[in-house]
């Protein structure tokens, strides 16, 4: 099933003719069909459907996930529930489109660390495997898991910045306020 279909659940809207239309036209439109792409574009348009078919951050996670799980979806679904739940602790109410970019990225290093962990894990627990071929696979486990931090680290740097920082001198009836990197002061 393709990332369209499964996204025409979430279409709002559209009529069942419109959706039987959509059904028909989305294998030609994704082939490159241009009368089938024009066609279909208005349907996704009136379904409100583009944020969901565009939405590149999940599409990164679907692939992890396809690379963790093949075919195991209950095991799939484990592993997708756990990435929205994370997705869910590091956002904010009022945050920023950076701030969500970032949560997003660190929710795919997560996924790349946990594959990369899972996939040395399973060469090691098999019979045997060639020291190079073992070597590769921690190399790939050891990069992975530097992004983890690299995406928390700018996901935390991007929020310390983007929050008004204040400061009372009360002896010298200052404040001092920060806002986005420039300072101002403000004195008797």
């Amino acid at each position: 099933m393709s990332d369209a279909t499964t996204e025409t659940e979430r279409s709002i809207g559209l009529t069942d003719d419109e959706e039987k239309r959509f059904a028909k036209l989305l294998g030609p439109a994704q082939a490159g069909n241009e009368k089938a792409l024009a066609e279909v574009r208005p349907i996704i348009e009136r379904g409100g459907m583009w944020p969901y078919i565009g939405n590149l951050a999940r599409k990164v996670e679907e692939v992890w996930l396809d690379a963790m799980t093949g075919r195991n979806k209950i095991i799939r679904e484990g592993y997708r529930r756990r990435a929205d739940e994370l997705r869910g602790e590091l956002l904010a109410a009022g945050d920023s489109p950076l701030e969500r970019l970032l949560v997003d990225r660190v929710v795919a290093c997560w996924l790349q660390v946990a594959h990369a962990d899972i996939t040395y894990a399973s060469l090691l627990n098999g019979e045997s495997h060639v020291l190079r071929v073992g070597a590769h696979f921690q190399e790939r486990q050891d990069r992975a898991h530097v992004r983890v931090p690299k995406a928390m680290r700018a996901l935390a740097t991007v929020r310390r910045l983007l929050v008004p920082a204040v400061q009372i001198n009360g002896a010298e009836k200052q404040i001092v306020t920060q806002h986005a990197g420039a300072a101002r002061t403000e004195g008797a």
